[in-house]
């Protein structure tokens, strides 16, 4: 439930979380890592990013052409080099879940989420 409410904090309280936002996104990288076997751990970490990047992404379309994006602190497009192999991961073990696993399915939809989220910000 941890990782749920920090998704919410983050977008919420993204201009006062600035010197944590890197740690913060290591400990969800680190969550998805370590969350082997725990989707629904796993799923929430996933969410974290897709909340971060979407926020991101109305950041950067909030500012002017041509400007820079003045709130955004780029976390995603930084956190990318490691953030897409550990999506990709949680992906494929999502993907080998037992058919009918509901968590595993939700995993699978969230990662879907996430990437495409990930994608229109980078």
């Amino acid at each position: 439930e941890a990782l749920r409410c920090l998704a919410s904090c983050v977008c919420d309280c993204y201009e006062h979380l600035t010197p944590v936002l890197d740690a913060l996104a290591h400990v969800c990288l680190e969550a998805m890592a370590g969350a082997s076997g725990n989707a629904a751990v796993a799923a929430q970490a996933v969410e974290v990013w897709s909340e971060l990047s979407e926020h991101e992404l109305e950041l950067l379309q909030g500012a002017p052409s041509g400007a820079p994006a003045g709130g955004c602190r780029e976390v995603t497009r930084r956190a990318l080099p490691a953030l897409l192999p550990s999506l990709l991961k949680v992906l494929s073990e999502g993907c080998s879940a037992p058919e009918g696993d509901e968590a595993g399915e939700r995993l699978v939809d969230a990662v879907y989420a996430c990437l495409e989220s990930v994608a229109r910000v980078v």
